[in-house]
């Protein structure tokens, strides 16, 4: 989790800069507007990153439960059944 806390920081951040190079060009705001120009694109950045880690890791931990449940499943096989399924490539 915190991995993902410090990964949508580090995009906020970069969308930080953005946003205060852009605010540069409102000339007619004040600093707390600018830097309302510059924190908005940055908390959506943000938000967008860890929605998209969050569902990110709910897919693998779901398809790892699949695998993990399938393989549980499945008929014991031996060595020799086993390597017959592969053609001699030697």
């Amino acid at each position: 989790m915190r991995g993902m806390i410090g990964c949508a920081g580090m995009i906020a951040t970069v969308a930080f800069i953005f946003g205060a190079i852009g605010s540069l060009f409102a000339t007619q705001a004040n600093l707390a507007e600018r830097l309302m120009l510059a924190l908005m694109p940055a908390a959506f950045a943000f938000v967008a990153a860890m929605i998209l880690f969050t569902r990110d890791h709910a897919r693998h931990t779901s398809t790892m439960r699949a695998v993990r449940k399938m393989l549980l499943a499945r008929n014991d096989v031996n060595d020799h059944d086993f390597l017959t399924q592969f053609p001699d490539a030697d």
